[in-house]
Formats: C-alpha cells, sequence, structure tokens
C-alpha cells in the first residue's frame, strides 16, 4: 500500500497522463498478486519460510548479483548446516533458468487474475512484467528499456524507494543511482532520488484510507456477477498455495450452497453461503508453505499458524465494507458444534456455517494432502459420521452435504421435534439475549441448534484435510 502511494506521487511528478494513472495504481497495488503461483515451489528450493525468503530478497530484487549473493547467503536453507547450505546455494546459482522458472508463473498468473477481475489491457501487461529489469536481464528474459510498460517501470521504482528507507542501513539516493540505467528507468530514479521526502516515510495510521483515496476516479466498482467473477478469482489465487488444494474453494462452495439448498435454505442465503465459500481459504495465503506441505504431525508452533488462517481470511474480508456480511462465515469452516474448532471455538453457529464446516472437511478429504492419501466417497462418509457422534458435526448438516455430493436435488426432510417451527427450533436452544447488536447483514439463520466448532487435533498431530 504504502508503494501504491508512492507510485501514484512519482506518476504526478513526471507528469503522467491523467488516464495512464489508474494503470499506475492497479498495477503497483497488484503487483505481487500471482505470489501464490510460486510459493510452493520457492519453498522447495530454499528450503524454508518462503514468506521470509521473500522479506529478505526484496530490497535486492533489482540490486546487483554481488548484493543478492548476500542476501540468499542468509537466505536460502537458514535451519540447515553450512555444507548443506552452501550446496543449496551452489544450486541456486548454477541453475540459469532458475528465476524465470519460478517467477514467470507469477506473472503469468498475476496477469491473468487482474484480467479476470475486469482491469485495463495495460495493467494485464503490466503485471506480466513484474520482474523486468531495464537492462533486459530480469523475468522476462530480454524484455528492456521502454518496451516494458510505464506502469511497471513506475511500480518498479516505487518499491524499491519504500524497501531501501526502511531497509534504513545505506544511503537511499546512492543505492539507487547504482541501479539507475541497469535495473531502473534513469529518468524515474532522478525523479525519485529529488523527492525521497515525497515518496517515503513511516507508515502513517491511516495507510488504508490513503491507499482508498490515492485510487484515480471513477474508482471501480463491481456488481453482481462480476462480484462473484472476482471473488472466485480470488478462491483460485488462495487455492494456488500448494498443489493439492487445486479447485478446492471451487469445490466447497458448490457443494455448500446445494446442501444448503436441499435444506430448504431461500436463494439470499444460498447466495451468501457459495459467497463465503469461495472465499473461505483466503487467509490460506499468510501461512508458510511449510506448515501446509509437511508431511508428518504439526508442532505447536505449526498448529497455531494453521489456526490462524480463518483469522487472517476474516480479516482480509472485513476490510471491504461489501464483503462484511460474508467474513464471518466465510472463516467458520473449521468450526465445529462442540466448541472445538478455530479460530473462535464458538458454540453458536447459524446452519450456514456448519454447512460450510462439513462441505469443507468434505471436500479436503476427496483430495490428497502431504500428510495422507484421499480418500474414497464411503470413507469420507464414515470420517463424517463420526464426527457427528463426537458431536462436532449434526447429522442433518451432514446428511445434507452428503446428498448434495451424491447429487441429489430432492430437498432434505429435517425433522423437528413436538411439531415446532423452523424458527423454534432455531431459537429455543439459544441463550437469550441472542446475537444483540448484530448487523443487518450479518449471517442470520437458517440456524437450527447451536452451533460450535471443530477441535483441533492434539498438538503435534496433522490438521483436519
Amino acid at each position: 500500500m504504502r508503494t501504491t502511494c508512492a507510485a501514484m506521487r512519482l506518476a504526478d511528478l513526471v507528469d503522467l497522463q491523467p488516464e495512464a494513472r489508474a494503470d499506475v495504481y492497479y498495477t503497483t497495488l497488484l503487483r505481487f498478486l500471482g505470489c501464490t503461483a510460486d510459493a510452493a515451489t520457492t519453498a522447495a528450493v530454499v528450503r524454508g519460510d518462503e514468506a521470509e525468503f521473500y522479506a529478505a530478497m526484496a530490497p535486492v530484487s533489482m540490486g546487483s548479483a554481488p548484493e543478492q549473493l548476500r542476501a540468499m547467503t542468509k537466505a536460502v536453507a537458514p535451519g540447515a548446516s553450512w555444507p548443506a547450505r552452501a550446496r543449496q546455494l551452489a544450486a541456486m546459482m548454477t541453475d540459469r533458468r532458475g528465476p524465470e522458472r519460478m517467477l514467470m508463473p507469477h506473472c503469468e498468473v498475476g496477469a491473468r487474475l487482474a484480467e479476470r477481475l475486469g482491469l485495463s489491457g495495460d495493467v494485464v501487461s503490466a503485471l506480466g512484467a513484474a520482474y523486468a529489469r531495464w537492462d533486459g536481464n530480469g523475468v522476462p528474459a530480454g524484455l528492456e528499456g521502454e518496451g516494458i510498460p510505464p506502469p511497471m517501470r513506475i511500480a518498479i521504482v516505487a518499491r524499491d524507494v519504500v524497501l531501501l528507507t526502511d531497509r534504513g542501513d545505506g544511503d537511499v539516493t546512492s543505492v539507487l543511482a547504482s541501479r539507475r540505467g541497469r535495473a531502473l528507468d534513469p529518468d524515474l530514479v532522478d525523479a525519485a532520488t529529488a523527492n525521497l521526502d515525497l515518496l517515503a516515510g513511516p507508515v502513517p495510521d491511516d495507510l488504508w484510507e490513503r491507499t482508498i483515496d490515492a485510487e484515480p476516479s471513477p474508482p471501480r466498482t463491481l456488481t453482481g456477477e462480476e462480484v462473484d467473477e472476482a471473488l472466485t478469482a480470488l478462491a483460485d489465487f488462495a487455492d494456488l498455495k500448494f498443489d493439492e488444494t487445486a479447485g478446492h474453494s471451487r469445490e466447497v462452495a458448490s457443494l455448500a450452497a446445494t446442501a444448503a439448498q436441499l435444506s430448504g435454505a431461500s436463494d439470499d442465503e444460498v447466495h451468501l453461503i457459495r459467497r463465503a465459500g469461495l472465499v473461505h481459504d483466503l487467509g490460506r495465503v499468510g501461512v508458510p508453505n511449510t506448515v501446509w506441505s509437511h508431511p508428518g504431525q504439526l508442532t505447536a508452533a505449526q498448529w497455531e499458524q494453521v489456526r490462524l488462517h480463518p483469522y487472517y481470511g476474516e480479516r482480509i474480508l472485513a476490510r471491504t465494507p461489501a464483503l462484511r456480511c460474508i467474513a464471518r462465515l466465510a472463516a467458520s469452516d473449521h468450526e465445529r458444534t462442540n466448541g472445538s474448532g478455530y479460530h473462535r471455538a464458538s458454540t453458536d453457529l447459524s446452519q450456514s456455517a456448519r454447512l460450510l464446516a462439513v462441505a469443507d472437511a468434505h471436500q479436503a478429504m476427496s483430495q490428497p494432502r502431504p500428510h495422507r492419501d484421499r480418500l474414497p466417497a464411503d470413507a469420507i462418509a464414515t470420517e463424517l459420521r463420526n464426527e457427528v457422534s463426537s458431536g462436532r458435526f449434526v447429522a442433518a448438516d451432514v446428511d445434507a452435504v452428503l446428498a448434495a455430493a451424491s447429487g441429489s436435488t430432492t430437498n432434505l426432510e429435517i425433522p423437528r421435534p413436538a411439531n415446532l417451527t423452523e424458527r423454534e427450533v432455531d431459537v429455543l436452544p439459544l441463550p437469550i439475549p441472542h446475537h444483540a447488536g448484530r448487523s443487518r447483514c450479518a449471517v442470520r439463520p437458517f440456524q437450527r441448534p447451536r452451533d460450535h466448532r471443530a477441535a483441533p487435533p492434539a498438538h503435534g498431530s496433522s490438521p483436519p484435510g
């Protein structure tokens, strides 16, 4: 966000045409939109936390080869012995196509997602050049000079200004000068070095608001099917985090929505749970691949990271007012009806939340994971019914999801005790007062007995799904 604000100021300093300022804004904001595409590969190559590696390499990614080597020496295989680290570094340095093989998917995915979000062709082209260098030695190979889309040239310089200022261990002006005409557009470097105070500084408390306000008029808006397409794009983005989750979020959304429909939900409720299902794993991108790809039992620290991913997703969605209605529901995929789930361990879940949790568990078991093979349909049904016996799922919800997975189109008859109405079944088990101060757009019924969350396994065990 700071880089985006700096890029917009830099665009003004070089008198960029008004119609091109929007391209700078979206290009800079979304430059690393494809980061999940190479996360698994990066984690495997560097034998460590890919996020920490990215952070270590970011200030030198447009630097000289010696700068990059010094940073890599510290960042590659941090927990290994020096001989092992040396071998890994040697393998990386001698792999001439390694950078392109790792970074091109990042560029391609970023460009494709931008296209699906309805951004301009100029933004799409710019995002495809996320690692280009002025001298042509970047990625894509051979793209150089003024052939690099102007929005990306501005984004690259603005990011270096912010990162170098934050690093605080050298003269920003001299470092930019050393990259002038090599990695960076010389004219943009001159404009930036003459206005460093304007482009970089302390992180303001209202950074989010400043970033939103920096969007050129008229701001882009999405309505109706455009919102659904954007959420689907985000679903695919999250599922790229590691290979085994390909298509997971789309399938969860479809399964949960169908189960809700079979359970008698209204069209609005079905639409809401479908949207929540698409983005239920958005927070997955905030957890390192070393955790997701771990083949054995997780440590206590790794489990804490796993338990945070629904929280991250909820916080991401809640920042956008129009998506707050689905934020809490989307973050309920690991809740269980006995209060043993995460991240809230609530015992008050709507039926939508319960169905989403069952759908997530069902779909996860239908895919392989590093710690287990995929399960056949009968084994999945057995596992889900075991969860009912343990008090973590509700039988009616499991029946609905299994019916949805089997392709049934017949609405389920949900038994109600003593001829009670649906609303009476909703209200009677709940504490009074119920949901005081709830927002109008919050996920409401359809909500039979109280819900809870999935119990996390004991420390050291593998995560469900």
